[in-house]
């Protein structure tokens, strides 16, 4: 399968999950603030990486950094900005194959959690919510594109690096380990789990499927 084809299948597992588990309209405006948050951190770590990146792959990250902004843009336009309580992560220097780790699984997260907010506010009903769904869409389609890029950047790593795949596999754990404090983070409310679970395992799915070291080419 093609990156894009499991994009997709987590996509139309996110989908199923938000048809079966509605939410409260009072779910919404957390889930903004939360979105802000996460999009505010993704672009302080892609500044970090630019640091320490290869030249070959500033300009992609540049471009990258600012969809960030974008996102950020969006979600402080829906009034998010005016509630956040957070200030950017401490620097802290690392591989840049780390980096394309790091950055990798949290669009893979994003990417998910993206398509769970645009079904959200289009069950909504509104104008307002259709609006807005569209918008969380268009942000969708720019985390296949970092996905794509991110996941293509860690191929030659695998190869060149024999370490390189128990470190990566080590942070992908770890990354879903945490998924469940991740998601109850955008949705807090107990009532709540299911939906919570069921994204949660779309996004652990990919990350175990797209971190994996790339197999043998048989000769």
């Amino acid at each position: 399968m093609t990156v894009d084809a499991h994009l997709d299948a987590a996509a139309a597992r996110v989908a199923h999950e938000v048809a079966v588990h509605p939410v409260a309209p009072s779910d919404l405006g957390p889930l903004a603030a939360a979105f802000h948050r996460a999009e505010s951190l993704a672009e302080a770590a892609i500044r970090a990486a630019m640091a320490e990146a290869p030249e070959g792959h500033r300009a992609e990250l540049a471009q990258q950094l600012e969809d960030e902004q974008r996102h950020v843009a969006v979600f402080a336009d829906w009034g998010a900005a005016a509630r956040a309580d957070y200030g950017p992560p401490p620097q802290v220097r690392r591989p840049p194959g780390v980096w394309y780790t790091l950055l990798l699984v949290n669009e893979l997260a994003g990417f998910c959690q993206f398509e769970m907010l645009a079904g959200l506010l289009e069950h909504n009903g509104s104008p307002e919510g259709a609006a807005r769904a569209a918008a969380v869409r268009r942000i969708a389609d720019d985390e296949r594109l970092h996905v794509a890029r991110l996941h293509g950047w860690l191929q030659p790593l695998f190869r060149e690096h024999a370490d390189f795949q128990r470190e990566v596999q080590r942070l992908a754990g770890r990354f879903v380990r945490g998924l469940d404090a991740r998601m109850t983070q955008f949705l807090p409310r107990p009532e709540l789990a299911p939906l919570r679970a069921g994204v949660a395992d779309a996004i652990a799915t990919l990350v175990n499927t797209l971190t994996a070291p790339p197999r043998p080419t048989p000769h």
